[in-house]
This record gives C-alpha cells, structure tokens and sequence, in this order.
C-alpha cells in the first residue's frame, strides 16, 4: 500500500514544508525513523550529568547565599539564570527539530513517546531534566523495542525523580518493591516481563491508532498493531510499518486536531519559517510561542498529569483555545504571509485535502495575507 505526500506528512508528520524537503513515501519514513540524524549535531544539549551538575551549584549557592557567603548571592544568581537559558533552549531544540527536520514521522514518534512517557516540568528540577530525558532516553529508543524503551525511561534519572514526585515510585509501587527486594536486576526483569505483556500490546497498538489516526480508530488497525506485537516482542519499527501501511491510515485527512505544537509547527513549515523560529532570541520565542501555545491549551513540558496530553478534539476546540488559534494565525499571516500567493500555498500544502469552500474562500480573499489567514484558521489546516 502507498500513502500520498499530503497524507503521510499530515497525518503521520508536521505538516508539508513550503519548498521542502517532506517525506515522499512510507519506506522513506521508515527509514527516516532508524537512520542517523544529522541534526543530532546542531541540537546538541546538556547531558544530564551537567544538568545534574548544574542543579548542584544552585543549591550550594543558596545555601552560601543564606550564610551571607562572599560571592553566594552572585553564584546563585548565575546559576538561576544559567538555568532558565538551558530550559529555553531545550524548548526551542525542541520545536526547530520538529519544524526543520525532513523526518517527520520520527519528529511526530518523538513526541508521542515523550508524552507517553510524560515528565510534567512542574517545578525547576523537573524543567532542567526534560531536555537530557528527551536526548538520552526517547531519541536513541524510538527504533528499538518497547522494552529497551521502557527501561530506558524507567531508569533514566529524570523520570526517577518525577516519579518520586507524583509519589508513584514510593515502596508500595510495583517498581518500587522490587527495587527495595532484589535491586536493580529484579526491576528490569519486571520491565522486561511488562513489556511483553499481552495487555501492553492492546494498549500501546490502541495509543498509536488513537493518536495518529483517529480518536476511535478502527479496531482492525488496532488488531493488526497489537498483533505485530505480540508477534515480534515489540519492535518498535515492525509496529511502525504495520501503522504505515494499513489501509485506515490512508483514509481522508480530518479524523484528528492537531495539538497545538503540531498547529504552530505545521504553519512554519507552510510559512518557510523555520530558520526563523531557528534564531529566535528567548523573548521572541516566549512571545511568539510559548505564551500563544498556553492560550491554545497547552503549556509545553507541562502536561496535566501522568497520562499526558489529551486526544479528544473537544479539549482542544473550546471557544476560547480556538480564538487563540485564529488570534496567532492572523498575527503569522499579517507578518509573514503578504507575498506569498495562497492559491498556491492551499495547493502546495494540503492538496487533496482542500475543499471547494476553502478554495473559494482564499481565492476571494481582498489580500494575499488574508487568505494566508484564511488557510492557516481552515479546519482543513487545524486537523489531521
């Protein structure tokens, strides 16, 4: 089975890049997902035993500072403010990859696998480890199986310390009373055996029909997942290629929102913004990004609990998540939208996924940045 180019980085990606590169064909975005990123380099980040490093110094800053400590107040002043720019960096890191890359099927596997296995950066610990988190135990594992991913996040010093958080790695957790009992052997051998558990296998083949399909996905694709599974003690890439060539996935675009990341991210990519968004100073990005992203609904790195980010269109489209939509489109297409033709863009960017109203309406627009506004605000354009 084939997807077309519309279909597969719509709905499996972030959205076509005006200009490109974009993925052409499912084996390209298999390979995309196991092959060597040469972005690795350019995002480089922290380790997490800098962060770990980092963290220490602000502690013995603030406890110098206390004690009136010559230089205390300094040291603890750099290191606050070390730390909000490594955070910031991580956040941008974060989106420029997902804009720039031309894999964006890994880019979108990245990302639901951090929300997954999501670390709520509810407090400043948390923040500093997302960035390491994402780089040492999410990236190297997507091409893996399930099970060296989940012990890579289980084990991993940022999720150790949420989960410490949200008290759920406490002595009466399973993780936990094994720890206490046999150590570090016994909790991976129960990693090992929850991995390929059957009810992981239904749950994880659900997630990913829920999450790149459709909020009630065919149980057929769930059934065809959970069976490729159980069959190869999930692998992670024979899942993939399950997901990709199953006849649901080719269905007509429209099934799915867009979270917000992926709204913002997709419309850079139509814009050919992304070297922009690249060079952002912190301001810019707060301005441009962050805070219009927590009007949309979705505070970055923070998600409401364990479970992660929703999957229900109505949590995304209330009244006041959608004004804000409309609201950062519009200021994109004032900005950057007045010599693009959006004829062509509608064309380019969504192809067969344009209907006769949406192509009226931007043909009919009294500016070129008006009916860039008009794309960008579509229901075409808000979902997947």
């Amino acid at each position: 089975m084939t997807l077309s180019k519309i279909i597969l980085n719509i709905r499996f990606g972030y959205g076509i890049r005006s200009g490109g590169p974009n993925m052409t064909s499912i084996t390209e975005a298999l390979q995309g997902v196991k092959g060597a990123d040469p972005l690795d380099r350019r995002f480089a980040r922290p380790s997490m035993l800098e962060r770990i490093g980092l963290h220490a110094e602000l502690q013995a800053a603030r406890r110098d500072q206390r004690k009136n400590v010559p230089g205390g107040k300094a040291r603890f002043k750099a290191a606050q403010q070390k730390i909000r720019r490594w955070t910031g960096e991580d956040m941008q890191a974060y989106l420029v990859r997902a804009a720039m890359s031309e894999h964006g099927f890994k880019e979108r596997l990245v990302a639901f696998w951090v929300d997954h296995f999501t670390i709520s950066a509810k407090n400043q610990r948390l923040a500093l480890t997302l960035g390491a988190y994402i780089d040492e135990a999410i990236r190297p594992n997507i091409a893996a199986s399930f099970g060296e991913m989940l012990k890579a996040v289980t084990m991993h010093p940022g999720m150790l310390m949420y989960l410490d958080q949200v008290t759920s790695f406490g002595p009466n957790s399973q993780i936990g009373q094994r720890r206490d009992r046999g150590g570090l052997d016994d909790v991976l051998a129960f990693l090992d055996d929850l991995a390929v558990h059957p009810d992981t296998a239904a749950h994880i083949a659900r997630k990913l029909a829920v999450h790149f399909v459709a909020e009630n996905p065919p149980e057929d694709l769930v059934q065809a997942l959970t069976k490729t599974y159980r069959d190869t003690g999930g692998d992670l890439m024979a899942i993939y290629q399950t997901l990709l060539e199953h006849p649901a996935s080719a269905a007509p675009l429209g099934a799915k929102v867009k979270w917000p990341t992926e709204f913002v991210i997709s419309a850079f990519r139509a814009l050919n913004l992304v070297e922009r968004l690249a060079e952002a100073t912190p301001r810019e990005l707060r301005s441009a990004l962050q805070l219009p992203l927590q009007a949309m609904g979705m505070d970055i790195f923070r998600a409401p609990g364990p479970d992660g980010w929703s999957e229900a269109a109505e949590d995304w489209i209330t009244p006041p998540a959608l004004a804000a939509r409309i609201e950062w489109a519009v200021e994109a297409a004032k900005e950057y939208g007045q010599e693009i033709d959006p004829r062509a863009l509608l064309d380019e960017v969504l192809g067969e996924g344009v209907s006769n109203a949406l192509q009226i309406a931007v043909a009919g627009a009294e500016s070129k940045w008006e009916g860039v506004a008009l794309l960008l605000v579509s229901p075409e354009f808000n979902r997947r």
